[in-house]
């Protein structure tokens, strides 16, 4: 066999070799290029992932739920972000620590901040440790007309009307302290994809899964690599027609 027929039938060899190693790879382009391609006809850029396992896998993690009820109301915190019942209301930058509801205003206790809100959600103050709330402020509770704040030291009443705060001398009795309650799925779900829901809708994920972004550096790598390969894939088959015995007869 001469030398020029053994490279042939050996790039023949490596080029069907390498043409199925490709396979999946060469899918994987043409299905997500496509799907690139039709992306705002097919709503992908604003279809949005609700996937957990992707979320997490893209650093959106689940925020914790912290929420309080007042009857059949509820005032929550996922993420920063506040909510009473179905809408967003504020945020807190810390954790809510207690939520009560008197006459038709909520009270909202966050770390080192104490908000009021009408019982449409509009916020009616805001104080701070800056702006008089004692320091370490860690529950509150609402007994008929009057609200109380507790610290490690000492139980404070709260004037909404006047914004003023009094260190009680003697202990209160039978006060109950806000405590968590878990709302229903439906809105635990609600909020949850309220936070999750916008961080990454599905064009972007088939753009990082095109250029193998989605695996970090190392799919880069890869896919630079297959998309090396899938070059010499194309040579070779070039070759392989254009050497074949008697083509140019």
């Amino acid at each position: 066999m001469s030398p020029f027929r053994f490279f042939r039938m050996l790039l023949l060899r490596w080029h069907r070799r390498l043409g199925v190693v490709l396979l999946a790879f060469i899918v994987m382009l043409v299905v997500t290029g496509i799907a690139i391609n039709h992306s705002a006809s097919w709503g992908l850029d604003k279809s949005f992932v609700q996937q957990t396992w992707l979320l997490n896998y893209y650093g959106i993690s689940e925020p914790e739920l912290r929420s309080f009820r007042h009857q059949n109301e509820w005032l929550a915190q996922s993420g920063v972000t506040l909510y009473l019942n179905e809408n967003d209301i504020g945020s807190c930058d810390g954790p809510l620590l207690g939520a009560v509801k008197q006459a038709d205003d909520w009270l909202v206790l966050c770390e080192a901040r104490l908000q009021m809100f009408n019982h449409q959600g509009a916020r009616l103050d805001d104080i701070s440790e800056s702006l008089g709330l004692p320091p370490a402020v860690g529950a509150i509770a609402a007994n008929g007309n009057n609200i109380y704040l507790q610290t490690s030291t000492a139980t404070i009443q709260f004037d909404p009307t006047l914004l003023t705060f009094t260190a009680l001398n003697n202990p209160i009795q039978d006060v109950d302290w806000a405590d968590q309650a878990e709302a229903p799925l439906a809105l635990r779900e609600l909020w949850l994809s309220a936070h999750r829901g916008n961080g990454v809708n599905w064009e972007r994920v088939l753009l990082d899964l095109h250029s193998g972004r989605l695996f970090g550096p190392v799919g880069v790598i890869l896919t630079d690599i297959a998309a090396i390969l899938l070059l010499l894939l194309a040579l070779s088959g070039v070759w392989v027609w254009v050497s074949k015995p008697g083509r140019w007869r």
